[in-house]
């Protein structure tokens, strides 16, 4: 029996690795989304910016317009005033005049207002711009470099497929059963046994358990989590394997 259970204890390494390569691909997949969605964020903003300084840029010709008028208006009513055949008219065009220069001069401060407003909301786009820029290009090498590993892990996996064909050659089939429906329920098959104690679940073990466990080294399972239990004779980090 103590062939099966060095059997099972190299598929729980070999399974251990599959885990691993697993949760590398995760975590890169993960940074890979997380610079998609600050590009994306980026991307949306600059057109959000775009959209605004295209408004500020219509307002402020909007202002340059009336404030022009406003000026043609202003030497219309100064000629009325010129021309006046009575006072009331004369002061009429008068007051027009000052109601129009106020006016005028509203505009002019409102036209310095948004070309203001044009000038900071284009110096924004530019640094988002560069920030755009940069961000793309990170995401490009991490696309890059997703692929490159993505690939180097296939070969490794396909390596590492073809060793536990090989392992689980040696192992009867109740046994594999009994292994693959742990794993399947736990993640993890196989927990080493150490001082009276499982290492998968970290519950003490009966005595008389424990014991017949370290004698026959038959194939046992932890009666907490059933994993199948291999004695070693000092723990290992990580002993549930």
């Amino acid at each position: 029996m103590r062939d099966q259970l060095e059997a099972l204890s190299e598929l729980a390494k070999i399974d251990r690795g599959f885990r691993q390569f697993d949760a590398e691909l995760e975590e890169l997949r993960g940074r890979l989304e997380e610079l998609r969605a600050d590009v994306g964020r980026i991307g949306e903003l600059l057109e959000r910016e775009k959209a605004q300084l295209a408004d500020v840029e219509r307002m402020r010709g909007q202002a340059v317009v009336e404030t022009e008028e406003l000026g043609e208006r202003i030497t219309r009513s100064n000629d009325r005033a010129n021309v006046a055949r009575n006072t009331r008219e004369r002061d009429a065009a008068t007051r027009e005049v000052e109601v129009l220069r106020k006016e005028r001069e509203e505009r002019k401060q409102r036209a310095a207002d948004l070309e203001k407003g044009v000038g900071e909301v284009r110096e924004s786009i530019t640094r988002h711009e560069e920030d755009f820029k940069k961000l793309a290009e990170a995401l490009a090498q991490e696309e890059e470099h997703v692929t490159k590993r993505s690939g180097e892990i296939e070969v490794l996996r396909d390596e590492i497929t073809r060793a536990r064909a090989d392992v689980t050659k040696r192992l009867r089939p109740d046994v594999l059963r009994k292994y693959d429906g742990v794993r399947a329920r736990r993640g993890v098959g196989v927990a080493e046994a150490h001082e009276g104690m499982c290492y998968g679940c970290h519950v003490a073990l009966p005595p008389q358990f424990y014991a017949k466990l370290k004698a026959t080294g038959e194939v046992m399972q932890c009666p907490s989590c059933l994993r199948i239990l291999i004695v070693r004779s000092t723990p290992a980090a990580g002993a549930a394997s």
